[in-house]
């Protein structure tokens, strides 16, 4: 079972602590959310328009696409832009300089691209890509990521963007380190370096950690590491900024209900056995009769209140076996308890600790874990 790697040791929940509490105090949070709002109403607030850039010098071609972001602040647009610019420029002066100190008897292809990964009213995340290409098909990539605060225009730092967690270097250092290990990872390990400096870009998931170049021809694999949200089986570790919800019907009845989509109607069907006939209603395969929606059971509510509000953290303890079952597929979201529960018919959880991480695939021995690392 992939997902609920939920049950992760103190060093992890305090990374997922250190992370939602970062969304919060940028109000990005709901990053689905913020995405599917765009989209839904056909705009965003940074327009992006580019110059192509093309150098072809005897031993070098650059080919860049240099971004210009438009904004309804025009300082803050300024600022970013001069940014943008003043980097790429360098990139390139960079390569123009090598070409010429080395003078090699190839050229050397550059390519500079740029992709808006993330984006609402608070931050916009901008990562550029740089590829060089040399002869005998070696390559190597890199990508340096930046993330702007929308209301001055300035960088946000890993720094700034963990200001409240001073051991930030620490726990994000250790999971990488843990991560290399677990899955037999041949890496440099000299390369793993958290800083303020550090490239990083916002996922839904939580934050991508990466270091250059992150891929190149001599390794087959890539320096890149996510940082992951988890599950919080202690109270006192869920964040002060972070609502907890004990009544997941009062939740459900009064925020949820009026989000239900055909994302809901899979969840109601394979919990309760029924089918979302509209928004408000359903209908039971059982007798086919048509029931408001607030008569589902509390354990689909919760699953429910945890795929429509991954910025919350949920009471786990009403969820039935049909409802454990899903929850421990879901991708995302947050919930709480603070004794095992588990479905009897579970195959198989992964779970990870101050030992690493492994796979338990028996009930008795996954409560056992579960009671030994309250």
């Amino acid at each position: 079972m992939n997902r609920l790697e939920n049950f992760l040791k103190y060093k992890y929940i305090l990374l997922a602590i250190m992370i939602l509490t970062i969304f919060s105090i940028f109000d990005i949070f709901n990053i689905k959310d913020g995405l599917q709002t765009n989209l839904y109403q056909g705009f965003k607030l940074v327009k992006v328009t580019e110059e192509k850039i093309k150098i072809d010098e005897k031993n070098l071609v650059i080919s860049a696409r240099m971004p210009e972001i438009h904004y309804s602040n025009e300082e803050v647009e300024r600022y970013i832009n001069s940014y943008i610019r003043r980097n790429i420029n360098d990139s390139i002066n960079h390569e123009r300089q090598e070409s010429q100190l080395y003078k090699n008897n190839s050229k050397t292809n550059v390519n500079i691209n740029y992709h808006i990964v993330f984006e609402n009213k608070s931050l916009l995340n901008i990562v550029i890509y740089k590829e060089i290409r040399y002869k005998d098909n070696k390559f190597k990539q890199e990508k340096d990521s930046y993330v702007f605060d929308l209301n001055t225009g300035q960088r946000i730092f890993l720094n700034n963007l963990l200001k409240d967690n001073e051991d930030y270097e620490d726990v994000i250092y250790d999971y990488i380190i843990d991560y290399i290990k677990d899955n037999k990872l041949k890496v440099d390990k000299n390369k793993i370096k958290i800083n303020k400096y550090t490239n990083y870009e916002i996922i839904d998931e939580g934050i991508n950690i990466y270091f250059n170049p992150y891929k190149s021809s001599k390794e087959d694999l890539a320096y890149e590491f996510k940082i992951p949200f988890t599950i919080f089986k202690n109270k006192n570790d869920i964040p002060g900024d972070m609502d907890y919800i004990e009544l997941n019907d009062v939740f459900f009845n009064q925020n949820t209900a009026s989000r239900l989509d055909s994302m809901a109607s899979a969840i109601i069907e394979k919990i309760d056995d029924s089918r979302l006939v509209d928004k408000y209603k359903i209908e039971s395969k059982f007798n086919g009769v048509v029931l408001d929606i607030d008569c589902l059971s509390t354990g689909c509510k919760t699953i429910l209140n945890v795929q429509y509000f991954p910025n919350k953290v949920f009471c786990m303890k009403e969820c039935g076996d049909n409802a454990l079952e899903v929850l421990y597929g879901l991708e995302n979201g947050a919930v709480y308890s603070d004794y095992a529960v588990i479905p009897f018919d579970m195959k198989e959880v992964r779970v990870s600790d101050k030992k690493g991480k492994r796979v338990i695939s028996d009930y008795e021995e996954l409560k056992e874990w579960w009671n030994n690392e309250k």
